[in-house]
């Protein structure tokens, strides 16, 4: 009846839980930001906005996951911007852990249609059986799923909210105070304390990204020579983001913009190679799109799919310039070791685009 205002809890039970299903990320990879920092460094206005894993022993780690520093969507990207930014769990955050994180402790019915759909075939890369799901509730806590990792934050201040990521499959964006400093591999124990069957039965692809600074530009021009500061950060950059086996290291440029002038060939006649579709992950309010390096160009008037976001003069155009030079030299050094350092690491550019 129209005009009629109909109270949530006298709804159908069928119609409340296919509202409740809607509230809840869509089947898609996610997009997730945190703030990097080390104990010995550590600030204790940060505790606030510290998150406290349920799976992992965060407390034998150097390095504490933290609420991030966003910038509005309209503001152009810079280190020294984002450094001034507040931080804070909500203020321009787009991480997909805070879209439901909410029905968790909502009530009963928002925790039983979260679990539920947490559990689904279509959201796990492992086939797990009642009596496991069950096994790893006993053991570990109720927001211990299967493929999830649950953190706790008090995102309001008070009462503490839990933020869920899947490990498998999902972009794990990682801000850090100095990136020739991070060690993945400390960082990787908040996400896989208890999912190694997981990961070895379906040989995951950790995703983890860094923002490209701008100023790397020139670091990445100037490192085709093996000695001088742009080879040294190479190595040290390299040498700090490549710990582990079966890793892909991504670096987010946000000056990358698709091409408006692009026009695909698109003659019946001609058959062309299957191409693998672009990785992609997705944000509440934006999605990361994997941006080849032959599909992004810096001088006027091309047809590419991208635009690096800054024109040079076609005398001066480099191709090894930005976050695809700076890729190709990480992975340059990782040929060249061996031994220890000869693991498996994947290197690629991804842009922002906001929806």
């Amino acid at each position: 009846m129209r005009g009629v205002f109909h109270y949530f809890l006298h709804l159908p039970w069928e119609l409340r839980d296919y509202i409740w299903k809607l509230a809840v990320r869509p089947f898609l990879p996610g997009a997730h930001v945190f703030r990097l920092y080390r104990v010995h460094d550590r600030d204790h206005t940060y505790l606030e906005y510290e998150v406290v894993s349920k799976n992992a022993p965060w407390r034998l780690s150097p390095s504490r996951l933290a609420a991030p520093r966003c910038l509005p969507r309209s503001a152009d990207y810079s280190l020294a911007l984002q450094a001034t930014t507040p931080v804070s769990w909500k203020q321009n955050n787009p991480s997909t852990y805070l879209i439901d994180s909410g029905l968790w402790t909502a009530c009963k019915e928002s925790l039983l249609v979260i679990e539920a759909e947490f559990q689904n075939p279509v959201r796990r890369r492992g086939t797990w059986t009642p009596s496991e799901v069950e096994a790893l509730r006993k053991r570990r806590g109720r927001f211990n799923l299967p493929e999830t990792v649950t953190f706790s934050a008090f995102l309001d201040g008070y009462e503490p909210r839990y933020l869920t990521v899947f490990p498998a499959h999902d972009l794990f964006i990682i801000q850090a105070h100095d990136v020739l400093k991070v060690r993945w591999d400390f960082i990787w124990e908040f996400f896989m304390h208890c999912f190694r069957k997981a990961e070895a039965a379906n040989h995951s692809q950790r995703h983890m990204a860094l923002e490209y600074d701008p100023a790397w530009d020139e670091v990445a021009h100037d490192s085709h020579h093996r000695e001088g500061p742009a080879a040294e950060f190479i190595d040290d950059f390299a040498m700090s983001n490549g710990i582990e086996d079966h890793f892909t290291l991504w670096l987010i440029d946000y000056r990358i913009k698709r091409n408006p002038r692009y026009r695909a060939f698109t003659t019946g006649k001609i058959k062309r190679p299957a191409v693998k579709p672009p990785a992609v992950f997705y944000a509440s309010d934006r999605r990361y799109v994997e941006v080849n390096r032959w599909d992004v160009e810096r001088w006027a008037g091309h047809n590419s799919k991208w635009n690096a976001g800054s024109e040079a003069p076609r005398e001066h155009f480099c191709h090894y310039c930005g976050p695809h030079g700076i890729i190709e030299r990480i992975e340059d050094r990782y040929e060249d070791w061996s031994g220890p350092l000869g693991n498996v690491v994947y290197g690629g550019v991804l842009a922002c685009e906001y929806l």
